[in-house]
C-alpha cells in the first residue's frame, strides 16, 4: 500500500511514480536477494550445528576417559588470579 501525503497533484504525481518504481525494485531485485541470503544462512547454520555436536561429543568422550583412566583425574595448571600473584609479589624488606 502506497500513501501518498503530498497537497500538490504534481508532486503527488512525482511521489507515486518515486513510491512505485522503489517498490517494483524492491520486489523484484531485493527480496530475491534477501532470500538467497537467509537461504544461504540457513545451510550454515546446519553444518555449524553439525560440527558444534560432534566437538561436544568428542570432548565429552574424551573427558569421560580421562576421569576413569588408572591414572586417575589429572589437574590443569592454571594461572593464580590477580589476587594471589599481587600477595605472593609484595616486597616485605622494607
Amino acid at each position: 500500500m502506497i500513501y501518498i501525503y503530498d497537497a500538490e497533484s504534481k508532486a503527488a504525481v512525482r511521489t507515486l511514480k518515486h513510491e512505485f518504481l522503489d517498490e517494483a525494485l524492491t520486489s523484484r531485485v531485493v527480496k530475491p536477494l534477501v532470500e538467497i541470503i537467509n537461504l544461504l544462512i540457513k545451510s550454515r547454520e546446519a553444518e555449524v550445528y553439525k560440527a558444534k555436536k560432534e566437538f561436544v561429543e568428542k570432548l565429552s568422550k574424551l573427558l569421560q576417559e580421562r576421569r576413569f583412566s588408572t591414572a586417575g583425574p589429572r589437574r590443569l595448571p592454571c594461572r593464580p588470579s590477580s589476587r594471589e600473584h599481587e600477595a605472593s609479589s609484595v616486597d616485605l624488606s622494607a
